[in-house]
């Protein structure tokens, strides 16, 4: 309760402060995680009015699909639905870099070639050949699993009942715009080959959104530099 008390009342702060002026749903805004290789990128919702709060994508790539999507701007004829993941260590390739596909069953892909050996010997060989024998239709790894944090602004009748009750419990605060009070965070997980299910985010994710609510919540002009905040 701690722990969601603060997130409350960072995303109170950062609604009061109405960040979407300064940042568009168009602006990509990195995010470095301490403890974390790789950045994050985020978009604050709010700027064309059909939602508020913000999202946040473990890659550019993603964030920018799923934007476009959004704004019925994505092309499925000419982009790829989902990131193109190393099929041995889950890495997204970065522009400009090589990527290897496997030739048999045309279904992988790696980012080196140690990548595409190391998955060969690890098993790959088995389940190529059995797409290649029609025995297999779709090969997905575990560790293409991917978790996509969000915190919604929400009216009082798209709480659910649970959070509601949670709220009068520890008495946290609500935002000021009395449309929308209650601030919900949860985790959209994702892996190419299963269903994509809702979460609700682990400890260290709420740590991680509440440390992203406070610092837009301080910015009083749109970010100086590429939209890095």
């Amino acid at each position: 309760p701690e722990s969601v008390a603060s997130l409350v009342a960072a995303c109170a702060a950062m609604q009061k402060a109405a960040v979407w002026k300064y940042c568009p749903e168009s602006m990509a805004l990195r995010v470095d995680v301490e403890g974390h290789a790789s950045p994050w990128f985020l978009t604050v919702l709010g700027s064309s009015g059909k939602g508020f709060g913000l999202a946040a994508m473990p890659s550019l790539r993603s964030l920018k699909r799923k934007y476009r999507q959004a704004m019925g701007l994505f092309n499925p004829d000419k982009e790829a639905a989902t990131d193109m993941l190393c099929g041995a260590c889950g890495k997204e390739p970065t522009d400009g870099s090589t990527v290897l596909r496997c030739a048999a069953c045309n279904q992988l892909f790696y980012c080196s070639e140690e990548c595409r050996r190391r998955d060969w010997l690890l098993g790959h060989h088995d389940e190529c050949s059995k797409v290649q024998k029609g025995e297999l239709d779709l090969i997905v790894r575990q560790h293409w699993e991917r978790r996509e944090w969000t915190v919604l602004f929400s009216e009082t009748t798209a709480v659910p009942f649970d959070d509601l009750d949670a709220w009068e419990q520890h008495n946290w605060p609500c935002g000021v715009d009395p449309s929308r009070p209650y601030f919900i965070p949860f985790v959209s997980v994702t892996n190419p080959g299963f269903p994509p299910k809702l979460e609700r985010p682990q400890p260290h994710e709420v740590k991680i959104m509440e440390g992203v609510a406070r610092a837009l919540a301080s910015l009083e002009e749109p970010p100086p530099v590429k939209g890095v905040v």
